[in-house]
């Protein structure tokens, strides 16, 4: 059998390139195509990286803290004392804070009770407390005993308001006895409330005991307790009222007169004098003086076993003026304290420093509170820039200070917008 080599026409080898031509050509064109749209996505992706917003740089706070300066008070050479600011509690003490009897500071927290009892609003005159022979008996038994009394007889009546004058003013030993037994029913009853409400006012060391008139000496009590006890009295209109009267006029007594002597003199505005063997000379005491700044600030102190209510008192003098002269403006934060330090991812570093000094009001024996308000910073940003504020603040008032950067904040380079984390 013959093989025949039979050849297509050359028109056919022909086509077929052409079509072999035409399947590369698509084929590159198709590369290509995928090509360019692959650089495209890479193209946004890295443009829409260079564009994404640079992180916010936060602040790592190194806010200044402000100690309390030592200022030189005027203790009493006798006794323990304390003082404080009405309604700051206890700011400064002597060391040797026993419990000791309190003699007729007792009856603050006497009055302080029945009042709880029986409120008054300034101005009223109160229920009536009716004066029996028990009371006529009390009277007796304080003036046999030398105790500080104000006479009365059997149906006497004296409002409330009239009662605690008694007690307060002319410190009637009878009448604060009277007054436990007519608001709480017994003399056991009444230092149970006394005692409670002693606790509800951080007084720790205190008891109350025996009387309410703090004659017999098994009530006793701290200096800082009893400025406390002090603060707390003061706060009550009725009180504060009553223990700034030099006098007042009573049903039976007549006039009485103020046991503290002190009172109207260096501001002084009260609040209760006492004296026993026992307790030896004991005060609370208060003044009201205007501080740098026109400011009025009421202090309140406590003086316990001086040699006598005179030597108590005539202490507290040199006690307050070395107390208010511990008021200042006072320089919390000098001018250009970094008070918080920026770090960003790119490794740009910044300080936010106060662009004055931070002056406030203060008692140098206590603190002032700080606190930063501090911005999230943005870059590009030059120098001295707003970084938000510092506010230093104390009990007789606040400031604030601004705050700027200390250097620029440069952007990072492109390659970082780029492959940046």
């Amino acid at each position: 059998m013959v093989k025949m080599n039979i050849r297509e026409p050359r028109h056919f080898d022909k086509v077929r390139a052409q079509r072999q031509a035409k399947y590369r050509h698509k084929k590159l064109r198709k590369f290509g195509l995928g090509l360019f749209v692959a650089l495209l996505v890479a193209s946004l992706l890295v443009y829409g990286a260079y564009l994404r917003p640079l992180p916010s740089v936060v602040a790592k706070t190194v806010a200044p803290t402000v100690s309390a300066e030592q200022v030189a008070l005027t203790w009493p050479a006798k006794g323990q004392a304390a003082i404080g600011v009405a309604g700051q509690g206890v700011m400064a003490s002597t060391a040797n804070q026993v419990a000791a009897p309190t003699a007729s500071t007792a009856k603050v927290m006497l009055v302080l009770a029945v009042l709880k009892k029986h409120p008054l609003q300034p101005g009223e005159a109160g229920p009536l407390v009716p004066i029996t022979e028990a009371d006529v008996a009390l009277y007796n038994k304080y003036l046999s005993m030398d105790g500080s009394v104000v006479k009365v007889q059997v149906g006497e009546q004296l409002t409330e308001y009239q009662a605690l004058q008694a007690a307060l003013i002319a410190s009637g030993n009878n009448v604060a006895d009277s007054l436990a037994i007519w608001a709480y029913g017994s003399m056991a009853d009444y230092h149970k409330a006394a005692n409670q409400l002693a606790q509800e006012l951080g007084m720790t060391s205190s008891k109350f005991a025996s009387d309410a008139s703090g004659f017999l000496p098994e009530t006793v009590s701290t200096a800082q307790d009893l400025t406390l006890l002090g603060q707390a009295a003061l706060a009550n209109p009725v009180i504060k009222d009553i223990v700034s009267q030099k006098s007042a006029l009573l049903p039976v007594a007549g006039t009485i007169y103020n046991t503290n002597f002190l009172l109207g003199q260096q501001g002084v505005i009260g609040i209760k004098s006492g004296n026993t063997d026992q307790a030896g000379g004991c005060f609370i005491f208060a003044s009201q003086r205007t501080i740098t700044g026109g400011q009025t600030v009421t202090a309140v102190g406590a003086v316990m076993g001086a040699a006598s209510f005179g030597q108590a008192a005539a202490s507290s003098l040199p006690l307050l003026n070395s107390f208010y002269a511990g008021f200042s403006q006072q320089v919390v934060v000098p001018k250009g304290t970094v008070v918080a330090r920026y770090k960003t991812a790119w490794g740009e570093q910044t300080n936010a420093v106060t662009v004055s000094d931070t002056v406030v009001l203060n008692w140098r024996g206590s603190k002032a509170e700080i606190s930063l308000n501090d911005n999230n910073l943005k870059a590009p940003l030059p120098t001295n820039s707003p970084a938000g504020s510092l506010s230093a603040e104390t009990a007789y008032g606040q400031t604030t200070t601004q705050l700027i950067t200390s250097n620029a904040l440069a952007v990072p380079s492109w390659q970082w917008r780029i492959i940046r984390h």
